[in-house]
């Protein structure tokens, strides 16, 4: 990627750079690509393990639910995809973080009713749930970071849509949930065992601040991440999804 490093800017939501960039579905001879964008969030974690198999199956989604952000010639910069728990239920690494995301939530007392509503919809088979992971170098700009997050959710609103024909089963993607997966630091918050969205000093990337600002339900998590203290875990319906989309396009 040396090459390309003219291309970047600072991490910042906002730059007046003009970055050549293309959105392309995933291929299977991507996975090198997706493994190593995986590390920002699952290196020095004890989730690191999961990252040979998360990369299939995010490359295993040439249709939908995946979508890669690459530049002019043909360097993978970051991808964003969304895994279907109901469709992936069977797989270790994808109920290993299924766990992660659902015990950080239940810790949330002042959510805890809605957090069980979910919970039983999961039970009875009512609920689709996504994961949304994102993959992206630090320093890409934040205008081609809300870029990628539009294009994954068209994608996704596609599947309802009357023009859908993929021969993927749009029930898989048809979600009534949508769980964000990042990582953050925080600073000295009032109550330390209870630490909260708002004392989050430093996010993964920096537009999961904006982004989980608009979360049904939002979780801080406390790890030992590395470089990062706390796992951060935001839950979407389908309108406030795309209302936090909307939110990261807005000037």
């Amino acid at each position: 990627m040396s090459e390309n490093d003219n291309l970047f800017c600072q991490n910042s939501m906002t730059s007046d750079l003009q970055l050549d960039i293309d959105f392309l579905d995933p291929t299977e001879d991507q996975e090198f690509e997706v493994r190593a964008l995986l590390a920002s969030l699952l290196a020095t974690t004890p989730y690191a393990d999961t990252a040979v198999e998360l990369a299939k199956l995010i490359c295993q989604q040439p249709e939908v639910g995946t979508v890669m952000l690459a530049a002019e010639g043909g360097d993978i910069l970051g991808f964003m995809s969304c895994l279907s728990f109901t469709q992936h239920i069977d797989r270790p690494s994808v109920v290993r973080l299924l766990d992660l995301v659902l015990d950080a939530l239940s810790t949330q007392e002042e959510h805890s009713s809605a957090i069980r509503k979910l919970f039983d919809m999961l039970e009875a088979g009512t609920a689709t749930v996504g994961l949304l992971i994102t993959g992206r170098y630090a320093n890409l700009p934040g205008d081609a970071a809300a870029a990628l997050h539009r294009v994954l959710s068209d994608d996704l609103r596609w599947i309802s849509s009357d023009a859908y024909d993929s021969s993927t089963p749009a029930r898989f993607f048809t979600f009534t949930h949508i769980i964000c997966l990042s990582k953050g630091v925080f600073a000295a918050p009032k109550d330390p065992r209870a630490p909260e969205a708002k004392d989050i000093t430093r996010f993964l990337n920096i537009e999961d601040g904006e982004l989980i600002s608009h979360a049904l339900h939002s979780a801080v998590y406390p790890a030992d991440l590395g470089q990062y203290n706390c796992w951060v875990v935001a839950l979407f319906d389908v309108a406030s999804f795309e209302r936090a989309v909307n939110a990261l396009e807005a000037p």
